[in-house]
């Protein structure tokens, strides 16, 4: 199931005087090419009517398929977006986040932020798309059989041509414009008791005498606003006249269509275990930047209860104390069997370590001994607790180990200076430089008063300018042409 899970790490190991050094790569980074020698990867259980989540294709594919038509598809991917994401502000990280990530980990977001993930399924499909504003609302817009189709998974409403291919095309935002009453004035009803809307040619009513529970209801988050009539007998809502059409970005309001260096690849060594549950654990949650946890900020259950259709699937992971969808929980736990050699193939890397009496002991005594335990996973480790007996020194490293030491030296890293969107790079400033040798566990030095580290922001960009020292020593572009200093990273 995506959407909505951080995990809770259990690290427990047993160890006689040795080094436990725990590295955590959470939230999908993998911790370069190196893998315990006994780790099996990319472990996957897919149930047979269950959307494939382990990559935008694979969830378009799978989403879409039985489909015999695009505008099919595209209902399909539209539906997979109401029932994997819930309303509430965007969980945005520094950088942004990619689409896949967002399913995967976090699942709610406002107009912008979900539009963002559709069409980059849309992408995978070899659909155009573009981004059309609205005052105070993002909306997107799919490109395919010729032609442009709305639909809203903010809103939760799209609407259908009447002369359409075989009665069944979506229609575009400026066909809503060109002939609203058609399309939407004439089109819905009201379900008052519900507060939900409904296509008038198919609504929840008893049909046979069994209820039309599949009647796709719209607007089921309290926007039936929308729906309602003024003293004149128009409808509140309005879809602007004038659309603000942005075009088909690849980024929006930092959700990015590209993986970047996320990964939902689950490996496992033995001895690891990774257990997925829907049920929310105290403050065992991730949302950068906020005091609260995550949940469906329309609050009461609406859409479960106002939809059947979602209320079905959703019902199960919808915590009674909490009426409201909110996040999940999952248990990543790391207990090798110490009765014999083959569990240090479960370590990253190993120094002087041997198995003996149930335990890991130093191989040579007298002489420092190590082991390495990899923590991966799709999803962010928000807690973590351990045990270990008989152990000198344990450390965690939550940057995939790049804390350098004597022998790691030499060592090259980045430091990455941002540019603002839309502005012409320049060259870095040296702000300051220091050099520090620190003793094990010492802190360095804090960074001077006013001094920030160099991060890219959600809308800044990654460029290159050509090596100020070799200036002059190549050709000029051609005339017309496009130095390759010029291009992006």
């Amino acid at each position: 199931m995506a959407g909505n899970h951080v995990l809770v790490g259990v690290f427990a190991l047993v160890l006689a005087k040795a080094l436990a050094w725990a590295q955590p790569a959470s939230g999908g980074a993998v911790a370069g090419p190196a893998a315990p020698p006994a780790q099996v990867t990319r472990i996957k259980v897919q149930p047979d009517k269950a959307p494939d989540c382990s990559s935008l294709k694979s969830i378009a594919e799978s989403v879409t398929r039985g489909c015999k038509t695009d505008d099919a598809k595209a209902i399909a991917i539209y539906n997979f977006m109401l029932l994997t994401h819930y309303h509430n502000l965007a969980a945005i990280e520094d950088g942004g986040v990619p689409a896949i990530k967002e399913i995967n980990v976090y699942g709610w977001g406002i107009c912008g932020d979900t539009h963002a993930v559709m069409s980059a399924l849309w992408r995978q499909l070899g659909w155009g798309w573009r981004f059309v504003l609205w005052p105070g609302h993002t909306t997107v817009e799919a490109r395919h059989d010729g032609r442009w189709h709305y639909l809203d998974a903010f809103l939760k409403w799209y609407l259908w041509m009447p002369d359409g291919k075989g009665g069944r095309t979506v229609a575009g935002e400026e066909d809503i414009v060109r002939n609203r009453k058609a399309l939407w004035d004439d089109a819905f009803v009201l379900d008052a008791r519900r507060g939900v809307g409904y296509m008038k040619s198919d609504q929840l009513v008893m049909v046979n005498g069994k209820a039309n529970w599949r009647a796709r209801d719209f607007m089921d988050c309290d926007y039936v606003w929308m729906l309602k009539k003024d003293g004149k007998g128009n409808y509140k809502g309005e879809v602007p006249r004038q659309l603000n059409k942005v075009g088909p970005a690849e980024s929006w309001n930092g959700y990015d269509h590209a993986d970047g260096h996320y990964t939902t690849d689950v490996n496992l060594a033995p001895g690891l275990a990774l257990t997925n549950t829907w049920d929310p654990l105290p403050d065992a949650w991730y949302w950068k930047g906020s005091k609260k946890p995550p949940a469906h900020s329309c609050g009461g259950c609406v859409d479960t209860r106002n939809s059947p259709g979602l209320g079905l699937v959703l019902e199960p992971y919808v915590n009674a104390r909490q009426p409201a969808r909110s996040y999940g929980n999952g248990l990543l736990t790391f207990a090798p069997d110490f009765t014999s050699d083959a569990c240090l193939k479960s370590f990253l890397s190993t120094e002087n370590v041997k198995v003996a009496d149930r335990a890991l002991v130093p191989a040579e005594a007298g002489k420092p001994a190590a082991v390495v335990v990899l923590l991966s996973s799709p999803y962010i480790i928000t807690k973590a607790s351990g045990e270990a007996a008989g152990v000198d020194k344990a450390e965690v490293s939550v940057d995939d180990g790049k804390t350098f030491t004597a022998k790691d030296l030499p060592a090259t890293f980045e430091i990455d200076c941002p540019t603002p969107r839309g502005q012409y790079p320049v060259y870095p400033r040296m702000m300051f430089l220091r050099r520090e040798v620190l003793a094990p566990g010492q802190q360095p030095l804090p960074l001077p008063q006013g001094v920030v580290e160099a991060k890219p922001a959600v809308a800044d960009e990654l460029q290159t300018r050509p090596n100020p020292i070799l200036l002059g020593t190549e050709p000029p572009p051609a005339a017309g042409g496009t130095s390759a200093a010029h291009h992006t990273k």
